[in-house]
C-alpha cells in the first residue's frame, strides 16, 4: 500500500528541474499542504529533504522528512475512492439497496477527507457506519451470528444470574489477580533500513499501577542494543534501545518478553464522604490542565455544566458525564495519525463530530471532567479479555479521599452492539464499568501524550498511544515509525491456566 501511494504521489507533481533550490521546493511543499494537496506535498517535501541534505542543512532536511511522513500518514488512513468504499459497504451489508448506500454517502456518514482535489474515504469507514447505526449493526450481527463478545468474555467476572443483571460482589478494592506473559516482536527488513545511522526504539512494557503489580521484563533481544532499563515504576512503561545500523547484517528482529499481574478493581465511593480537592496540589493541577489531546473548550465546559445540572458532588458529576458519553458518543475507529498530522486535539474532534474510539472517548470524558475541575486522565495499554485482545484506553478520575476511580466508557458501550441482550442486561453491564474494572488489562501509560525519554526529536506515528513501539532514524527517508507500529506483533499467555 505504501509503495502504491508513493508512486501516485510522484505522478501528481510535475518534474522539477534539478537546479531548483531546496528552499523553493520547501515553500512549494508548504503551499501544497495548505491547499490540502497532501500527496503533492509529500513528493515536494521529499525532494526538499534530498536537496537540503545535499546542501548540508540537516535541520531543514529533518523537518522536510518529518513533514513528508505526516502527508503519507494522512493518505494511508484514507485509501479509498467512493467507488471502492461503496463496494466494501455492499459486501458488508448486501441487504442495502444502491439508493440506501448512496444516502449514507450523501449525508456524510461514510468517513472521508477532502484532499488532492477529491474525497478519499477512511480505511474503517464501513465499520464506523455500523458502529454509529445500531440498526445496521444489529442486522449485521444477526446475519453473521455475532453475539456480545465483551459481555460473553467477561461472564466469569460479572456474573449473570438466572434472571438478568450483573450483580457486583461484596466490596473489595482489588480482587481476582490475573497474571499474564506478554511477548512482543518486531521485524524490520534490511530493505527498509538505511546502511548507516542509528535506529532508536522505545518498546512498550507494563508498569506498576494501582491495580497492576510486579511488572517485570523477563528478556529482551538483542540485549546488546538496550541503552536504558525498563521504566516500570514511572508513568510510561518503555524500554529504550539504540541499533547502530552500520554493524547490522540482514533483517532487524527485536523482541521483549514481560510478565505482570493485574487485579479486578472495585471502587465503592460513598458520595457523602467525598472530600474537597486540594486545588494547589501538583497532581490536581496536572490533571485539570489543558493537555495536547485532552483539551476542553468553552463549548465543552457549557455542555458539561448542562450534563451535571445542579449536582455539585464531583463523584456524582463524573457519573453523569460517564452516562452521557456512553449513551451519546458512539464508538468509531479514528484516523489518529491524520488528527496528529493536522494538529486537531482528539477531545475537540470528538465534541465536534460526536464519536470516537476508546482513546478518543476516554479523552473526551476526561476533558469534560477537567472542565469542571475534576482531575481525570486516559490510561492506555492492552485489553486482554479472552478472545478479544488489542490496544485499549480507559479513563480514571480522582475522588478526594478515595484516589483514582476507573471508568471504561468504551467497554460499557459494547453492550449496545448486540441485539441479543435485554435492556436491563445492557444497563447493568454499563453500570459495572463506572468504578469497576476487569483484571484483563496491561497498563503501559497512565495518561496520553506522556513524553518519551530520551526525546525522539520528532513526531512518531502513534505519539498518543505507546501500545506500539516508537521508532525514529534521522538517516532514513522511510517512515520507520509507521512500519514499526504496523509490524508490532503481540502474543498473550494467561499464567496459571
Amino acid at each position: 500500500m505504501t509503495a502504491i501511494l508513493l508512486a501516485a504521489a510522484v505522478a501528481t507533481v510535475p518534474a522539477a528541474p534539478d537546479m531548483l533550490p531546496a528552499d523553493s521546493l520547501y515553500q512549494m511543499a508548504r503551499a501544497a499542504e495548505a491547499d490540502t494537496m497532501y500527496l503533492s506535498a509529500d513528493t515536494l517535501y521529499r525532494r526538499a529533504y534530498e536537496a537540503f541534505a545535499d546542501e548540508g542543512d540537516q535541520s531543514m532536511a529533518d523537518s522536510c522528512r518529518s513533514a513528508a511522513y505526516r502527508m503519507q500518514r494522512i493518505a494511508l488512513e484514507h485509501p479509498f475512492t467512493r467507488g471502492e468504499a461503496d463496494s466494501l459497504l455492499r459486501e458488508s451489508c448486501p441487504w442495502l439497496s444502491a439508493g440506501e448506500r448512496d444516502r449514507y454517502f450523501e449525508t456524510g456518514q461514510m468517513d472521508r477527507l477532502h484532499f488532492q482535489g477529491e474525497y478519499r474515504y477512511f480505511g474503517e469507514c464501513v465499520q464506523n457506519l455500523l458502529y454509529r447505526n445500531l440498526d445496521l449493526m444489529h442486522e449485521y450481527a444477526r446475519r453473521n451470528d455475532i453475539g456480545a463478545p465483551f459481555v460473553d468474555g467477561l461472564s466469569d467476572i460479572i456474573h449473570r444470574p438466572e434472571g438478568s443483571g450483573f450483580p457486583i460482589r461484596p466490596w473489595q478494592p482489588l480482587i481476582r489477580p490475573a497474571e499474564f506473559l506478554v511477548e512482543g516482536s518486531l521485524t524490520l527488513s534490511a530493505e527498509e533500513l538505511p546502511e548507516r545511522g542509528t535506529l532508536r526504539i522505545w518498546l512498550p512494557v507494563p508498569l506498576q499501577s494501582t491495580a497492576q503489580a510486579d511488572p517485570r521484563v523477563l528478556s529482551v533481544s538483542p540485549q546488546r542494543y538496550v541503552r536504558y532499563p525498563a521504566t516500570v515504576h514511572e508513568d510510561l512503561g518503555t524500554l529504550y534501545m539504540e541499533v547502530p545500523l552500520d554493524s547490522l547484517e540482514g533483517d532487524l528482529e527485536v523482541s521483549v518478553k514481560t510478565v505482570h499481574t493485574h487485579y479486578q478493581r472495585s471502587c465503592r465511593v460513598d458520595p457523602e464522604l467525598v472530600g474537597e480537592y486540594d486545588t494547589t496540589a501538583p497532581e490536581y493541577l496536572r490533571y485539570t490542565a489543558q493537555g495536547t489531546n485532552i483539551v476542553y473548550t468553552p463549548e465543552m465546559r457549557r455542555l458539561a455544566e448542562e450534563v451535571v445540572g445542579d449536582e455539585d458532588n464531583p463523584y456524582l458529576q463524573a457519573r453523569l458525564i460517564y452516562d452521557y458519553v456512553v449513551e451519546n458518543i458512539p464508538y468509531s475507529n479514528m484516523p489518529h495519525m491524520t488528527l496528529l498530522a493536522l494538529g486537531i486535539p482528539e477531545s475537540v474532534f470528538c465534541h465536534e463530530h460526536g464519536y470516537g474510539d476508546c482513546g478518543t472517548q476516554s479523552m473526551y470524558f476526561s476533558a469534560l471532567c477537567r472542565s469542571l475541575g475534576i482531575p481525570a486522565r486516559a490510561c492506555g495499554g492492552r485489553q486482554l479479555v479472552p478472545g478479544i485482545q488489542g490496544a485499549h484506553f480507559w479513563a480514571e478520575f480522582m475522588v478526594a479521599g478515595y484516589g483514582w476511580v476507573p471508568a471504561d466508557v468504551t467497554v460499557a458501550e459494547t453492550a449496545d452492539w448486540s441485539p441479543f441482550l435485554s435492556g436491563e442486561e445492557a444497563r447493568a453491564f454499563k453500570d459495572y464499568f463506572f468504578g469497576n474494572l476487569d483484571p484483563y488489562r496491561m497498563v503501559i501509560q497512565k495518561d496520553v501524550n506522556l513524553p518519551l525519554s530520551p526525546d525522539p526529536g520528532e513526531q512518531v506515528a502513534m505519539e498518543t498511544a505507546i501500545q506500539f513501539p516508537a521508532v525514529v532514524c534521522s538517516e532514513s527517508p522511510r517512515d520507520l515509525s509507521l512500519s514499526a507500529a504496523m509490524g508490532w506483533e503481540v502474543r498473550v499467555t494467561p499464567m496459571g491456566r
